[in-house]
């Protein structure tokens, strides 16, 4: 069972019930029908509900947010069966029995006759089958629900569908090959979102897909996809959001992705056989609506410069998270990083990227996360670093910088919490009152942060993690700093 917490089952599906049939036009003169009446009675007599949450329907929505430890919440989820007598909330449109542990047991066939269902959700409840008659419904959610392999569906009628979750559903890895792809999903043709995610698919992407050419959202995430991307998938030109993360998929980006004009989200990561041959394609520069932009363990084998020109034009504009870790990328940062306006990550860990961080870096006023690890970059650290307002996280370890850092270069970063930067040669000069920003994680080892043990780690109310290893201290740990060790940390 997962952790999220257990409002789903009862909070849907009272709401619904309660406002659709209950009420009377905003009212509550007439209240449910005697047939809904007795419907909901029977539904809660053959549930197994260990803190008797039905024993008032008033009295849950009043406690439904309580404790969230989890002995408390396994207490909260619910078991038994599902009484038939559902059938008969003839205007129930939603309902949703997510979270909750029904045993293993197939999914009710009665709930193909709940013709007037909108949104189903059943992930993560234990269930085990699935209908396929419900005309009205317009999203069916299954994830976490075990499905074993789904033979051809025949009498397919779901023809109002558009939102299908079957991620996580794998039974046996040993057991799972593409007879398992439901194929039965390439025959809905209204389909807009489609989430086959953590299912370990293997073989080629399915050509039977191709046929859901209205999709704006497809993710076949952490699979074992080995093909190429087919040519098809280019066509796709509804496309907002592809996310092919975590597979094994291998050849060469084509130039075609160009056609993809309505991506606002492109996940290409951990295909560490992916190749860009020539880099990344010029036609990049047609995806003007990429907000996120994910490539890390791609093999672009690519100068940096390169790479910041290609994704210069109106991509810069928009991006607002750009991910180039391990992707084989070489050379030098350039000016063109000043033109990332809406820059809120940038990630190029683990590259061999040389040479300065350029004075642009300052320019990207709207970042809160900065990954530059792993790489060759030297000189000295800019102070334009401390422009930078809206900083959380900065990551700029294993590199070869030297020189001094000061109290300038955090001057305006009120908002830093992790700041990690080991294995450089960076001395640490700051007066003895100085008073850094309220950081909860610090990695300075190999740093000259000595000879006194720092004064400014004092007023770090939050601090979980420090580490100023090899550092040149000299001094004895102070008792102040002992007692701080044994104060409880917030979280």
């Amino acid at each position: 069972m997962s952790s999220i917490p257990v409002n789903s089952l009862l909070l849907s599906l009272l709401l619904v019930v309660s406002v659709s049939l209950c009420f009377s036009y905003g009212s509550f003169t007439h209240g449910c029908s005697q047939i809904e009446r007795d419907a909901l009675l029977k539904f809660k007599h053959d549930l197994i509900d260990p803190s008797n949450l039905l024993a008032s329907w008033a009295d849950f929505l009043a406690s439904s947010s309580s404790s969230t430890q989890y002995e408390d919440y396994l207490k909260l989820i619910l078991s038994g069966k599902i009484n038939p007598s559902l059938v008969s909330l003839k205007h129930l449109r939603y309902l949703d029995l997510r979270n909750n542990d029904f045993g293993g047991v197939q999914i009710p066939k009665f709930i193909g006759l709940m013709g007037s269902l909108e949104h189903l959700d059943l992930s993560d409840a234990g269930f085990a089958e699935v209908m396929n008659t419900l005309p009205s419904l317009v999203e069916l959610h299954l994830s976490y629900c075990q499905l074993p392999r789904v033979p051809p569906v025949l009498h397919l009628n779901l023809s109002s569908l558009s939102i299908l979750d079957l991620s996580s559903n794998y039974v046996d890895e040993s057991a799972i090959s593409m007879l398992n792809f439901p194929r039965w999903v390439s025959h809905l043709k209204t389909l807009l979102s489609l989430n086959l995610a953590n299912n370990n698919f293997q073989g080629p992407i399915p050509n039977d897909l191709r046929n859901l050419t209205l999709l704006k959202e497809l993710d076949l995430s952490i699979n074992h996809f080995s093909s190429s991307i087919p040519e098809w998938l280019y066509d796709f030109n509804h496309l907002k959001l592809l996310n092919l993360r975590s597979n094994n998929l291998k050849g060469a980006l084509s130039s075609a992705i160009g056609n993809m004009t309505s991506l606002s989200s492109l996940d290409l990561s951990l295909n560490h056989e992916l190749e860009f041959e020539g880099g990344i394609p010029g036609s990049f520069k047609k995806l003007c609506n990429l907000r996120t932009l994910s490539l890390s363990n791609v093999k672009l084998n690519q100068d940096m410069a390169d790479v910041l020109e290609v994704l210069s034009g109106c991509v810069s504009v928009e991006v607002e998270s750009l991910d180039l870790a391990g992707c084989l990328l070489f050379g030098q940062l350039t000016n063109h990083l000043g033109k990332f306006r809406n820059l809120a990550y940038l990630g190029l860990r683990s590259n061999s990227i040389s040479g300065p961080i350029p004075m642009a870096l300052g320019e990207l006023v709207t970042i809160r996360s900065l990954d530059l690890s792993d790489n060759r970059l030297n000189g000295t650290l800019p102070k334009s670093l401390g422009e930078l307002t809206k900083l959380e996280e900065l990551d700029i370890s294993h590199n070869s910088f030297q020189g001094e850092v000061s109290e300038a270069h955090f001057a305006n970063l009120k908002n830093l919490r992790n700041f990690s930067a080991a294995g450089n040669q960076l001395n640490l000069r700051v007066s003895p009152d100085w008073i850094p920003p309220q950081l909860v994680f610090i990695d300075l080892r190999s740093w000259n942060v000595g000879p006194q043990f720092p004064k400014w780690v004092r007023p770090l109310e939050h601090l979980s993690y420090l580490d100023i290893s090899n550092s040149s201290i000299s001094s004895t740990i102070p008792i102040w700093f002992h007692a701080q060790l044994l104060m409880p940390q917030d979280g």
